[in-house]
């Protein structure tokens, strides 16, 4: 390109170019304002009122859109941010260990109902085809029902 060539010690002359660019920014300009000049000279004068006042009809009532829903309606926010929760078993420092999570009966008897089910399912002729199906849809449920057992020292 002629706007970027280098002087014989290979430093480019940026003020020549940058010259050169605004130059070429006047030019398209000038000749968009021509081309527009000449376009609204061609539309009659009628037309061109109508064209105007659609114009405003309808900037001013996105204006009135925008001011009413901003005074008006409480929109629901797009982003929610909530604060990350502390452990309840971690101190200010993290270093402290862990307690084991205490299961509550209900939850004992939710975990056991679902592992018999789940047995009776694999044992069953009947059950095969549904545990197969769900062990291909969800492959680690059953990892997570023995972590289950072995974080509740269940039977």
């Amino acid at each position: 390109m002629k706007w970027f060539r280098s002087s014989p010690k290979g430093k480019v002359r940026s003020e020549r170019t940058a010259a050169r660019l605004v130059q070429c920014y006047r030019q398209a300009q000038r000749y968009w304002a021509s081309r527009m000049q000449a376009w609204h000279q061609v539309i009659p004068l009628r037309l061109q009122r109508w064209g105007y006042g659609l114009f405003f009809i309808l900037g001013f009532s996105f204006c009135a859109q925008t001011v009413y829903r901003a005074v008006f309606v409480t929109a629901t926010p797009v982003l929610n941010i909530k604060a990350s929760q502390q452990g309840k078993y971690i101190g200010n420092s993290g270093d402290e260990a862990l307690a084991k999570p205490q299961a509550t009966a209900e939850d004992v008897k939710r975990i056991q109902k679902i592992m018999a089910y789940f047995d009776s399912l694999r044992t069953s002729e009947s059950g095969k085809l549904r545990y197969d199906s769900m062990m291909r849809s969800r492959p680690g449920l059953a990892d997570s029902l023995n972590q289950l057992k072995q974080i509740y020292q269940l039977p």
